[in-house]
């Protein structure tokens, strides 16, 4: 993943139970980000169109995810993490 100011740097996040930590790995790196742009909120809310124009906003995302079918990595696109993401609130929702 890389922010728009990345100057020739790029983060790295290691996730090895991907269903889970993906997602909250995103929301975490969000809702970060929201407290440094607001640190005198207390209680910051959003919802996932905000979370979307985030990852949107980052000039690149994505994710290596080990398929143990073929004994390989596929590359995941921001369009997948997104999914993700969304299907990890909606569980965290009901």
């Amino acid at each position: 993943m890389c922010s728009r100011r990345c100057n020739g740097t790029i983060s790295f996040l290691s996730c090895e139970l991907l269903v889970f930590t993906i997602p909250h790995g995103i929301c975490g790196l969000y809702e970060r980000k929201l407290k440094e742009l607001n640190p005198a909120s207390r209680n910051i809310t959003y919802d996932i169109a905000d979370l979307y124009n985030f990852i949107d906003g980052l000039t690149d995302m994505s994710a290596l995810v080990y398929d143990h079918g073929i004994q390989a990595y596929l590359p995941c696109d921001r369009q997948w993490i997104k999914q993700r993401t969304f299907q990890h609130l909606k569980k965290l929702a009901h």
